[in-house]
């Protein structure tokens, strides 16, 4: 079972053969299938960049908010690697993480259907095939 001790960071071969092979199944077993969920993924897998963006902005202005939640000031902040987070203990636990991170992505699809709506109807601006 030593194969199962991965480490992502720094990435090793391992975990990204494990994690591809996973996404590989995974792909393998829903190609076929035409139901109500596999469309609102396909949604979100139109305009893959358009989410990215959006949801790595949303994030970071949640995180903020959070942490003004907890009592940190702006002066707590350090600014770098941690992207402002506070040297002191800070945070959610898990299912609060899970929480905001089903939250984003249920507020997100409307903007995604829209835009990939948008998309799909104003062929004519090259550079939407980017966003």
């Amino acid at each position: 079972m030593s194969f199962l001790n991965l480490s992502k960071y720094p990435p090793s071969l391992l975990f990204s053969l494990m994690t591809l092979g996973g996404m590989f199944f995974l792909l393998w077993f829903a190609e076929g299938m035409q139901n109500r969920f596999s469309r609102m993924l396909d949604i979100y897998g139109r305009v893959p960049m358009f989410y990215y963006l959006v949801h790595w902005y949303l994030i970071h202005t949640t995180m903020f908010l959070v942490l003004f939640m907890q009592g940190f000031g702006i002066g707590d902040f350090r600014f770098g690697f941690s992207f402002g987070r506070p040297e002191q203990a800070n945070g959610l636990g898990l299912p609060g993480v899970y929480a905001i991170w089903l939250s984003i992505v249920v507020i997100l699809f409307p903007f995604c259907k829209w835009y990939g709506k948008y998309k799909s109807t104003h062929r004519e601006k090259w550079w939407l095939q980017y966003l």
